[in-house]
């Protein structure tokens, strides 16, 4: 997990220092504020370092860095990705993510050790791997990214290998959820699109997502898709009583050249169809299709499918409460906690019902002051003041009202 970071030079964030971090915690603060920033900076250092395509998330600043400390198992690490501009190439108010050049550091924190011991190092053009007392240095591309897969080509047959694959296993494991593209094109999904989206499932964005991972769930893994309809039913959330996807065979038939008629089927055009229908509690029990879910049911679908698929080592989710009733937000809420470990949340709310999840340690205020992001936790004394609020007089939610005023 994430035990702490920090943004420098990254948007609004010129020098944001986050620690103690929770397998929940929540950051909170009035719009444009920084919170997307902060969010979208531990975005792009995992993207950026272990993705084979140019991050689209661009830091706008040159001496851009983001530190991660990082807790797996027993081991701690320390990570650093930089990016900055060539000295020769011509200072414009747009920065291409092309021109930047990329510095990477990668340590581990030991016990034994007054200082970490580096594991890797990245600068520009070179890359260099410590195994022991010996340094191996290899040349890079210097605009080349996904620095990972680079050491660990250069590390092989290495103590370090291991390290370099545990770190790189992590990052990739750290999404981005914004939750807001919930429609669905598709009522039905034939066989080949299915196969296609097989090979590489980024080509379907959105509510269509959703409806291709609970077929591959329903097909491959019915323990989780049992585990998604059990959330989503009666003894939990009480939003989708029971989810069908049914499989039907058509035959593709073949028509003639230079006509319009219709030749006889053949054997081998055969091919499948997909669909997924959900059953609503309602007095009636109706059935429903995706696109005639309500937008908050389709919002916790979207998530709940996300988190037990995906599997994410660290989600990053924005306003979870965005089209849901409070009431039912506050059982979504014991939901994403009770999955909090292997899983770390860092989420975003204006929400009371989100705040009066959180343990008042795990929030984090996040203010603009002179056009600079800051980002703290409760001091000493306002985390006694608000176990005394809660005892005596009302909600964590109404206590950090009066903290923002």
């Amino acid at each position: 997990m994430i035990k702490s970071f920090r943004i420098h030079n990254f948007r609004t964030c010129r020098d944001v220092v986050v620690t103690d971090t929770s397998h929940s915690t929540l950051l909170i603060g009035r719009n444009g504020a920084g919170k997307t920033n902060i969010l979208s900076a531990l975005e792009w250092v995992a993207e950026t370092a272990v993705d084979g395509r140019m991050s689209s998330i661009l830091p706008f600043m040159e001496g851009s860095s983001v530190t991660l400390e990082l807790e797996l198992g027993e081991r701690r690490f320390l990570y650093t990705l930089g990016a900055r501009k060539p000295a020769d190439v011509h200072k414009s108010k747009e920065m291409s993510s092309l021109a930047f050049l990329y510095d990477d550091h990668l340590w581990e924190i030991t016990p034994r050790s007054k200082q970490p011991k580096l594991i890797f190092e990245r600068v520009a053009d070179e890359i260099t791997i410590v195994n022991g007392r010996r340094r191996q240095t290899v040349s890079v591309p210097p605009s080349l990214v996904r620095t990972f897969d680079l050491a660990l080509s250069v590390a092989g047959g290495t103590k370090a290998w291991q390290l370099i694959k545990d770190v790189r296993d992590f990052l990739i494991g750290i999404r981005y959820y914004a939750l807001d593209d919930l429609r669905a094109r598709a009522f039905y999904i034939r066989q080949d699109q299915y196969n296609s989206w097989l090979q590489d499932e980024d080509t379907v964005p959105g509510g269509d997502a959703v409806l291709y991972r609970l077929i591959r769930l329903h097909q491959e893994k019915r323990e989780i898709f049992d585990e998604i309809s059990h959330i989503l039913g009666k003894d939990e959330l009480n939003i989708i009583s029971n989810i069908r996807v049914t499989t039907a065979t058509t035959v593709q038939n073949k028509k003639r050249a230079n006509s319009s008629e219709v030749d006889h089927a053949i054997p081998d055009a055969l091919s499948k169809i997909y669909s997924v229908q959900f059953y609503v509690p309602s007095s009636q029990s109706s059935v429903v299709n995706y696109p005639s879910l309500s937008f908050g049911t389709r919002r916790i679908l979207q998530l709940i499918v996300a988190l037990l698929y995906d599997r994410s080592t660290v989600m990053l989710v924005e306003q979870p409460e965005d089209g849901i009733h409070p009431g039912l937000l506050g059982k979504l809420m014991r939901v994403i906690h009770g999955y909090a470990s292997p899983t770390q949340f860092f989420m975003t709310s204006h929400s009371p019902s989100v705040v009066n999840s959180i343990p008042a340690k795990n929030l984090r205020i996040v203010m603009n002051v002179n056009g600079e992001t800051t980002c703290r936790p409760l001091t000493t004394e306002e985390l006694d003041d608000a176990k005394k609020f809660i005892n005596e007089e009302g909600q964590l939610a109404e206590y950090v009202r009066l903290l923002e005023q």
